[in-house]
């Protein structure tokens, strides 16, 4: 008889409540070999595959650990992906093509601890920004580091730890494996000698049965005693030795280095002519050009197999292949790799990974690397940029008190003007954003700046803008300006740019000058700043938004949260969230909002996570739960809402509140409020599209005078400043045509909420009223949207309006059909259609059949 499966109830019950939770939270199944953490998760899979769930399975193993992407390469015919030359498997690939099938898949991970850095990178951004539901298993023994240990330290990681069998479990299985009860002592000898682990009970008694030791007795079973068998590390160490000394090198170097393209693995003619050997034999396997070896179990044995001396000797000859070209990736690979032999890695080199880690938006490695730099006796860093790096690493990290040291440090081997400027821009942002101290950080560019030379500070002034706005400060120029000199230090222009483009970009004004900054700097000097290849999509981003573009806007957002840092990924959960949220789609918009709160609260470049949470307390207003937005809103610190993103989503969620107690006028009073103070510090955008609000309360004359005087300084010919102010114009003046024209201008801007609830206001109009071929527009135009949105009606119930099936008795009775001739085509009831009939009349304001030709008549 086959051996029954283990139940774990209270196990599995906490694992389908993580992976059913919204979003889903991914599950690590953590124990000792052996002891059906795969089973279990295997187990789940099965569940979630019967209810037409993909399952897509990947595997850990120690002998890739150091090849980027390869668990994923048996997954490429599912994911209708290949291996493409030069580039070979990306991870944007992965996470486009299973990100964006989120809710149709399960990813399962066995010795997740166990992938190497870019897959397990992959699995963060699956988890953090999609909310892909997955289940991992790990061996107790296996250390979470990277970006396991950071799904723990950002508490998005579910941990259940599979304790050892009971004696009650073990005389279950024995029972359920034999079909009969099992001798007591049996029982308890066998729990005692297994430790409780079932893959060891499971060979046991296999074991003992094939050798005759179990007897059936009346009873029951007996089952003498057995030794364990020799373990599965043996029985491959058996087959290795059977390979001649250059085949087991090549073993050692696929295990130790499989990480770069076959050709740069293993250069040498005859070294490619055993790999195919051992490919036929079954020693390695090749995927796609890229080699592992075939066993999951392998790698660990080949690593067992070594003295350190020789281990070492291997991880040198990798190392010098993979630093053979001009690759940084592979060469940070090597750096790595030399990092755990005893001669250890160069120390240059380290300091070089350090920032080549930070600029990846790796900051746990970085912080890594640069304890692997004091561990080799380099207490204090030689370089600013090592010290730097590592200090604004800390402060990814939520280290905050170690990183206040570390930009302490870091200033004092601070040399140049350049550095002093960076050091602004790195601390300066940690106390304004982790910090909440904005007062510090402008004290800390008051107190450097004369030792800063001014083509520097200059590179600083949009930092510091922003910074002197969440102050409450209102600065002089609206526009952010940024020129940075030939010879100015790259890493400060970055860090200005980012901020430029930001500035810019709420505020309209949308040249490009910043992005081009930043693209530049990245073709010259590489991705020196780990969020500032985002800023060059965000600007593209809001260029298309104020363009009236917004399904091209949105798919902007789309296509980032798959391609992203993980520094950036929470504010594009923001910005689609934003999209989502004024397009309609409420609960979409939701997700996304509680999914940036979480993501920001552990990486929040530029100070978004306020943002984030006036976000959600907005989408929970005009769903109506005006208790729940308010308690979000109490959470606000003062600096955040100093911010006028932040501080118009505010005012938007309060004016809702607002309108939910009956008091429209107020809730516009209130986003006006907000939207004169935005629009002083500059940021035009934000405070036009808030303004809409007020259309949607049918209070557009409230709005009017300051969305004009917006409209005039950004100038025409940009759509969605356009729609706004045509459909302003068309409220404030009664005219229900000129508003269903704009409104599908506004629409196609990514604004169906706003369409949709002037569309209502529109349709109250007398003159609408009064014209019911302009009123079936109307409406069917705000039906078609709806189709599309889950926004609440604020301001015509259907009841005030002509259903789809009293349209279709209108169009009849127009055609001189009599009821009953009405009925007979309808498959109605005589009596049903004169009551559709009085409804009609009565809406429409007609006294009958006459009346109601000629309305339509005329």
């Amino acid at each position: 008889m086959p051996w029954p499966i283990l139940d774990r109830p209270e196990a599995e019950g906490r694992l389908e409540e993580s992976l059913t939770s919204t979003p889903p939270r991914p599950v690590l199944l953590r124990g000792t070999s052996g002891i059906g953490k795969t089973t279990m998760a295997r187990r789940s899979a099965a569940r979630w595959s019967g209810t037409g769930t993909t399952v897509l399975s990947v595997v850990g193993l120690a002998e890739l650990h150091d090849a980027p992407l390869a668990p994923f390469v048996p997954l490429l015919r599912e994911l209708g992906l290949r291996y493409r030359e030069p580039a070979g498997l990306t991870a944007r690939d992965l996470i486009a093509a299973i990100g964006t099938r989120a809710r149709e898949v399960l990813l399962v991970v066995d010795d997740a601890p166990l992938l190497d850095g870019a897959s397990g990178a992959v699995l963060h951004q699956l988890v953090r920004a999609f909310g892909v539901p997955v289940i991992m298993t790990g061996r107790t023994e296996h250390g979470l580091t990277g970006p396991l240990e950071r799904l723990v330290i950002e508490d998005a990681l579910d941990m259940i730890d599979l304790e050892p069998m009971s004696r009650g479990d073990v005389d279950h299985l024995l029972r359920g494996r034999l079909g009969a009860s099992v001798r007591p002592d049996d029982v308890t000898r066998l729990h005692q000698q297994t430790g409780g682990n079932p893959l060891h009970l499971r060979e046991l008694v296999d074991l003992a049965e094939r050798r005759g030791l179990l007897r059936r007795v009346g009873a029951g079973v007996e089952i003498d005693g057995v030794a364990l068998p020799r373990d599965l590390h043996t029985t491959i160490a058996d087959r290795l030795n059977e390979l001649a000394p250059d085949e087991m090198a090549v073993v050692q170097l696929v295990a130790l280095g499989a990480s770069a393209p076959r050709a740069v693995l293993l250069p040498v003619p005859g070294e490619q002519r055993i790999a195919d050997d051992l490919i036929g034999r079954g020693f390695i396997e090749d995927h796609d050009d890229v080699l592992r070896v075939a066993h999951p179990t392998f790698g660990e044995v080949v690593l067992e197999s070594m003295d350190p001396p020789q281990r070492d000797a291997v991880v040198h000859r990798v190392a010098g292949r993979l630093e053979d070209g001009d690759d940084e990736d592979l060469r940070f690979t090597a750096v790595r790799l030399r990092c755990d032999t005893a001669l250890g890695a160069d120390l240059d080199d380290i300091a070089w990974a350090v920032r080549r880690a930070y600029s990846m938006g790796a900051h746990l490695m970085a912080h890594e690397l640069a304890d692997r730099l004091r561990a080799a006796g380099q207490d204090e860093p030689t370089a600013f940029g090592t010290a730097v790096d590592e200090a604004s690493a800390l402060s990814f990290l939520g280290r905050l008190d170690r990183a206040d040291a570390a930009f302490v440090l870091a200033e004092t081997v601070a040399t140049t003007s350049a550095d002093l400027a960076l050091l602004v821009s790195r601390c300066g942002s940690h106390h304004a954003y982790r910090r909440f101290d904005v007062r510090s950080a402008l004290a800390l560019a008051t107190r450097l700046a004369p030792r800063i030379e001014a083509k520097d500070r200059g590179l600083l002034d949009p930092e510091i803008r922003t910074w002197r706005i969440l102050n409450g400060e209102l600065p002089d120029e609206a526009e952010s300006v940024l020129a940075p000199a030939d010879d100015s230090a790259p890493e400060v222009a970055v860090r200005g740019a980012i901020s430029a483009v930001m500035l810019d970009s709420m505020g309209g004004r949308l040249g490009g000058e910043a992005a081009d900054v930043l693209t530049r700097i990245e073709r010259e000097q590489g991705i020196l700043d780990p969020f500032a290849a985002a800023m060059v999509h965000i600007q593209r981003y809001f260029l298309l938004l104020s363009q009236g573009r917004g399904e091209e806007a949105a798919g902007v957002c789309e296509e980032q949260r798959v391609v992203c840092n993980p520094d950036s990924v929470g504010m594009w959960s923001l910005t689609l969230g934003i999209h989502r949220m004024y397009g309609g789609r409420l609960a979409d918009a939701l997700a996304l909002a509680e999914l940036a709160v979480e993501q920001l609260g552990w990486r929040d470049p530029l100070g978004f996570h306020g943002f984030a949470v006036a976000l959600q307390a907005n989408v929970e207003a005009q769903l109506g739960r005006g208790e729940v937005a308010m308690a979000r809103l109490a959470t606000l610190r003062p600096s955040q809402i100093a911010d006028p993103k932040t501080a118009m989503q505010r005012s938007e969620a309060l004016a809702w509140v607002a309108a939910l107690a009956g008091d429209p006028a107020v809730a516009a009073r209130t986003v006006l409020a907000a939207a004169r103070v935005a629009a002083d510090a500059g940021h035009d955008l934000v405070a036009a599209i808030s303004l809409s609000v007020c259309f949607r309360l049918d209070q557009a004359t409230q709005a009017a005078d300051l969305l004009a005087h917006i409209h005039h300084r950004v100038g025409p010919g940009l759509g969605l400043y356009d729609a706004l102010t045509a459909v302003g114009n068309a409220l404030g003046a009664g005219q229900p045509e000129a508003v269903h024209s704009a409104a599908g201008r506004l629409a196609q801007a990514g604004m169906e909420a706003t369409s949709v609830d002037v569309l209502r206001v529109a349709e109250a109009m007398p003159a609408a009223r009064t014209r019911p071929e302009l009123l079936r527009r109307l409406q069917r135009t705000r039906r078609e949207l709806e189709l599309r949105t889950d926004v609440r009606p604020w301001q015509i119930g259907d009841a005030d309006l002509l259903t789809d099936r009293e349209w279709e008795v209108v169009d009849l009775a127009c055609d001189r059909l009599s009821s009953r001739e009405i009925a007979e085509r309808l498959v109605l009831s005589v009596r049903t259609v004169d009551n559709h009939l009085a409804r009609i009349y009565r809406k429409l304001g007609v006294s009958g059949r006459t009346e109601l030709r000629t309305l339509f008549a005329s």
